[in-house]
């Protein structure tokens, strides 16, 4: 079963998803936060992930930014099905959607929420090591 995904995408946008790692499913996000120019490298394990199966795919969302007051961001990959019968990488195209929250009084009216929807590129492999990431077979092995 695929379950290692590295995923990037554009502006440096790099994910790593695990489903099943040592301390529950992993994510690895390093792309955007506030302001827009800025750059993370943000770890999400176990509870730190929300998890919902939909009809497009698993749904991995994640809190990227927050302030106390009025603003946060949330990133959600989509992971689609993949079927896999050999060990090997595959290539898998995805989107993800950053989430855009406004928090303000409840007496101003309008929409609160905004989205980007970003495409994202990699491969999926069966991940078997405990530790660390497998050594995926390079050109010529």
């Amino acid at each position: 079963m695929a379950n290692l995904y590295e995923l990037a995408g554009p502006d440096g946008l790099q994910i790593s998803y695990r489903s099943d790692g040592i301390g529950g499913p992993e994510l690895v996000y390093t792309g955007p936060t506030f302001p827009p120019d800025n750059t993370e490298t943000l770890t999400f394990i176990g509870n730190g992930l929300t998890i919902q199966d939909s009809a497009i795919g698993v749904l991995i969302t994640v809190l990227t930014f927050h302030t106390i007051d009025s603003l946060s961001t949330q990133f959600t990959l989509v992971v689609p099905n993949v079927n896999q019968v050999t060990f090997e990488s595959q290539p898998i195209n995805t989107i993800g959607i950053f989430t855009h929250n406004r928090f303000i009084l409840p007496e101003v009216i309008g929409q609160t929420q905004s989205y980007s929807v970003v495409n994202l590129e990699g491969s999926v492999v069966e991940w078997l090591f405990p530790l660390g990431k497998p050594s995926l077979p390079t050109e010529g092995n």
